[in-house]
């Protein structure tokens, strides 16, 4: 049986495409001895501490069976809980998180603002990682406007248009955003309310988009007569039932999942050049004062890696910004993988951070036309 140190650098040769033994020539690189002495140091350390999404939790764990003497502690839960405990744990004088994996919301309003990070690009040290071709536009990205603190390893392509009733709408009639302001669709669509907590958010794709901006906005919230919910399962009942033609802002998953109960519902895609890239909660921090620095940093190496990244995309079931990885894992991978020679908007980019005028225009829109969200 190998030892767990034969282990490694088998896993370190396999991924890294590296031989297991180097030329007595060419000298030990001095990136392998600094390697050898972070995986002692993260083994002493014994242990990581991550907050994040969910959907991090299996990808995570699959770096305890690559280093099984670090323990990984990871506790599940949303930016907008994170966001108020990490801080208030800080000001105690408790540093107890080593890693985020989170929306790029608190990341950046939260702990960037407040200083509570340590930039990335220092703590990489494996050629694989640090070499920016390997990634989506031949570069790696980050989400604080001082381009080191939050990394963005995902981008996945949001394409969905519309949810409809597959019992009364044909989906070939809804081929473009500019399809919903159909007089044929007045006062049949339903909508997300964008004025709930994050909801804007999700407007960056259109407001940022030169094919539809403002002008779509504007128009949408203000002629289509549209209603406005807080309520996923109220909404989803009203389209099922044919209250509501159309469903703009669904969740995909609610969608696939109200479909798979046997509800009259399905999902329409835009055109590429009307999607954007989302990346959702693959946002990843680094904490400074953080408890287990060197684990923390062997994560950071290993799950920007190939092999981590293959993990990630397999558990999160989401696309991975990292382009020498294979794609197929991925459920609807040909829809949320970005398509060659189509130019997408990044959301989760600092660029793209300010929300204030799209809130403005939505404002400016309901309130000309007196809307309000809809009874929960």
């Amino acid at each position: 049986m190998l030892s767990t140190r034969g282990a490694q650098w088998l896993w370190l040769a396999a991924f890294f495409l590296l031989p297991t033994s180097v030329d007595a020539g060419e000298g030990f690189p001095p990136w392998k001895a600094e390697w050898e002495k972070l995986v002692k140091a993260a083994e002493k350390e014994g242990e990581i501490r991550i907050y994040g999404s969910d959907s991090h939790y299996d990808a995570a764990h699959a770096f305890q069976k690559a280093f099984p003497k670090i323990k990984v502690r990871f506790e599940p839960g949303a930016g907008r809980d994170f966001g108020p405990r990490v801080m208030a744990e800080r000001r105690a004088g408790k540093y107890l998180i080593d890693i985020t994996m989170l929306g790029s919301a608190t990341q950046v309003a939260v702990f960037y603002k407040a200083g509570v990070l340590d930039p990335i690009p220092p703590a990489l040290l494996l050629p694989e990682v640090t070499d920016p071709s390997k990634w989506w536009q031949g570069r790696h990205h980050y989400a604080d406007p001082e381009g080191k603190y939050i990394f963005i390893n995902q981008g996945s392509v949001s394409a969905t248009l519309v949810a409809y009733n597959s019992n009364a709408v044909d989906p070939k009639e809804l081929k473009s955003h500019a399809d919903l302001l159909s007089p044929k669709w007045r006062g049949k669509i339903v909508a997300w309310d964008p004025k709930r907590p994050g909801q804007i958010q999700n407007l960056k794709g259109l407001y940022f988009n030169p094919l539809l901006g403002p002008g779509f906005i504007t128009k949408f919230y203000g002629e289509t007569d549209v209603t406005l919910g807080s309520d996923a399962r109220f909404i989803i009942d009203w389209l099922a039932k044919g209250k509501y033609l159309l469903y703009f802002m669904a969740r995909d998953r609610d969608i696939e999942e109200a479909k798979k109960q046997g509800l009259p519902v399905d999902l329409v895609d835009a055109p590429p050049r009307e999607s954007y890239l989302s990346s959702a909660m693959g946002n990843i921090a680094l904490f400074n004062k953080a408890p287990h620095p060197q684990a923390a940093r062997l994560y950071l190496n290993w799950l920007f890696s190939r092999e981590g990244q293959v993990q990630w995309q397999r558990a999160t079931d989401a696309n991975s910004l990292r382009t020498d990885i294979p794609k197929e894992t991925i459920s609807h991978w040909q829809s949320v993988v970005p398509k060659e020679g189509v130019e997408y908007i990044l959301t989760s980019l600092p660029q793209y951070s300010d929300v204030g005028p799209i809130v403005k225009v939505v404002d400016e829109a309901l309130a000309r036309k007196g809307k309000s969200a809809a009874p929960r």
